[in-house]
């Protein structure tokens, strides 16, 4: 629970006074998915999905799009964090409404914790380096910190969406420099999709959508290039110019 907490404690400092709680709400879910997806818990993803009908964990955006918003909302409705406590209380305050709110059970022991063992742990590490490969040429020193923040997602949803539907048997996740530009792509070799033809029938597609509004969060252009068995091409493009005002 440790990116947890220090998402916890960023909000704690970021956040207005009488912010709503359905925002605080959005951002620690988002961060408790992160978080199950670094430490290679999609296990507890899946049993969320079983005890809360109707929780979709595919993607960030529709898992705090359902009824675990609500449930985490009424949660923190019953402190004040702008009360006059201590602030240092306050991110353990609010991750103990996640795990209040989501039904969770904390072990205390920090390496029970996971729930995979080292050989699983391997095994898993090992098949997702047959599929995966990188090409990082661009420096990440280079963006900020909330700009990282965002090719993180951006990159853990594409990859979300290539083991959910993408089918793809080879994965390159890049960065480079491009003129004025630091560039994440992403391409896989799988089944595709008619992009024209989603567009047409006016379907949302949610992963699409959170790619799409985190790139806009940090004025980064997004794009998706894809075709019926072409495979897919997510690409972020950042100004390095607005690594300064993001």
């Amino acid at each position: 629970m440790r990116h947890l907490l220090d998402v916890a404690a960023k909000l704690i400092d970021s956040r207005k006074p009488r912010t709503e709680h359905v925002v605080v709400a959005h951002e620690l879910l988002a961060a408790f998915h992160d978080t199950c997806l670094r430490a290679g818990l999609d296990g507890v993803l899946a049993a969320l999905e079983q005890e809360f009908p109707g929780v979709d964990a595919s993607e960030p955006t529709a898992f705090f799009d359902g009824p675990l918003t609500p449930a985490l909302t009424a949660q923190l409705a019953t402190f004040d964090l702008d009360d006059g406590s201590p602030r240092s209380a306050k991110p353990v305050k609010l991750v103990d409404s996640v795990v209040t709110a989501l039904h969770l059970t904390v072990v205390d022991d920090a390496p029970a914790v996971s729930t995979l063992d080292g050989s699983v742990r391997t095994a898993v590490a090992a098949a997702i380096a047959k599929v995966i490969e990188t090409e990082l040429a661009a420096p990440s020193a280079r963006l900020n910190e909330t700009q990282q923040t965002v090719v993180l997602r951006i990159v853990q949803e594409a990859l979300q969406n290539v083991r959910k539907h993408g089918g793809a048997s080879s994965v390159i996740v890049a960065s480079a420099i491009d003129g004025d530009d630091w560039v994440l792509t992403v391409r896989d070799d799988g089944r595709g999709f008619d992009i024209g033809a989603v567009a047409a029938r006016g379907r949302r597609n949610f992963g699409l959508q959170f790619m799409q509004e985190r790139a806009e969060l940090i004025g980064a252009r997004f794009e998706v290039q894809s075709r019926p068995n072409a495979g897919t091409v997510v690409r972020l493009a950042i100004p390095l110019g607005a690594e300064e005002t993001a």
